[in-house]
């Protein structure tokens, strides 16, 4: 669950190598990383940032009624 900014995003850039060796093998990372209603691009940083390091991103979606919008997450499995 990450701050909706680029700065979280480059904080994952920087950190990502930790963070794969953190994440056991077949284990899955899921980031909450906004709305594609409110931010596309943040959106899409995330996925680029994870696919960069996993290759094997998907986006998936819920509507939150308390946001009134739908939310995004991306997983990525540790390959």
């Amino acid at each position: 669950d990450l701050n909706d900014d680029s700065y979280c995003i480059n904080l994952a850039e920087k950190n990502m190598e930790q963070i794969k060796r953190i994440v056991k093998k077949d284990g899955v990372i899921t980031a909450q990383v906004g709305s594609k209603n409110k931010k596309p691009m943040q959106v899409q940083n995330w996925i680029e940032t994870l696919e960069k390091s996993f290759g094997n991103s998907q986006l998936s979606e819920v509507f939150i009624p308390s946001f009134d919008c739908n939310w995004n997450f991306v997983s990525s499995v540790n390959k």
